[in-house]
């Protein structure tokens, strides 16, 4: 007998406009200057295993090549899972006009940790020490698969404004675990943000956020204010109707230095998940060196100054 079974697989944050390259690999390198970023998100607090994300990216351009490179690192528990992602990501950088148009590729290292312990079935047996699920499609320790994927975007950049499209899962993988296989569909976003300025030192970001996976379809809309580049707040939603509202965020951040951010978001459930959860946490932490590293190209001939 075979049983089939379809979830959400794409992870969800809300400051996604800070780390636009976990979405799309076409970004990889267009801040200009090596950069790291360092995201926690803590979903549905008080709901019993509800999910928890880290995530780590750095990147960074190569001029010398028109191009940019960038690594990052997720890792995503929900319950029993762990979905951990490692990711090297290659962008190839066109001058057009005021703006820079950007293609870029990614190959990762997906793996499934699937821990048999923490499960229990109805039919199970569990006192004494005993651990049997009476389900043979279950495991009772903690198995794992691996499996390669690959994804692509594009990405359009001027001083104001920003889109960008990409897929990923382009070869849709199969996690084999044990007596279980986890397929990873094939997912599509959209990204993009303009910079309206009020005021010398007040400026207005809408950002928009749309993702697919050929079947359903998710929004994430929302209006950021900047202080003078240096203190933003904002407040957005997710979803566009009354089956995909999930949740409303209100979100602010400050850079404390001229290389660092610091940022935090909160999620108010409006779903019907409402009742049994606290909200949702998010913390991005981002520093860029802002030195462009190897801007330009040497001299034909460089002199030693112990010969002149």
């Amino acid at each position: 007998m075979a049983i089939s079974g379809r979830a959400q697989q794409s992870t969800q944050y809300s400051l996604y406009m800070l780390n636009p390259s976990i979405i799309n690999p076409a970004y990889a390198g267009l801040e200009e200057s090596l950069n790291f970023t360092g995201v926690f998100r803590q979903q549905w607090v008080g709901l019993n295993g509800s999910p928890t994300q880290q995530v780590l990216t750095g990147q960074m351009p190569l001029y010398f090549l028109n191009s940019g490179i960038g690594l990052s690192f997720e890792n995503d528990v929900l319950g029993s899972r762990r979905y951990s992602n490692f990711s090297l990501q290659y962008s190839y950088q066109f001058q057009t006009g005021n703006g820079t148009l950007s293609f870029g590729i990614n190959a990762d290292a997906v793996q499934l940790n699937w821990d048999g312990a923490q499960l229990r079935t109805p039919e199970g047996e569990y006192l004494g020490g005993t651990l049997n699920h009476n389900d043979v499609l279950l495991p009772t320790n903690n198995v794992n698969g691996l499996a390669p994927s690959f994804g692509a975007g594009f990405y359009y950049k001027t001083e104001k404004l920003s889109l960008g499209v990409s897929v990923k899962n382009i070869n849709e993988p199969v996690l084999n675990v044990q007596t279980v296989s986890l397929a990873l569909n094939r997912h599509y976003y959209f990204i993009g943000n303009y910079q309206l300025d009020v005021t010398r030192k007040i400026a207005l970001i809408p950002n928009i956020l749309v993702k697919s996976d050929g079947l359903n379809l998710q929004s994430n809309l929302n209006l950021q204010i900047s202080f003078d580049g240096n203190v933003f707040v904002g407040s957005g939603v997710r979803g566009y109707n009354n089956n995909s509202l999930d949740g409303v965020m209100v979100f602010g951040g400050w850079k404390f230095s001229e290389q660092a951010i610091l940022a935090y978001n909160y999620d108010f459930s409006v779903s019907e998940l409402a009742t049994v959860n606290d909200g949702s946490h998010e913390v991005v932490l981002k520093y860029a060196l802002k030195n462009k590293i190897g801007k330009g190209k040497l001299p034909k001939v460089i002199y030693n100054p112990r010969f002149l």
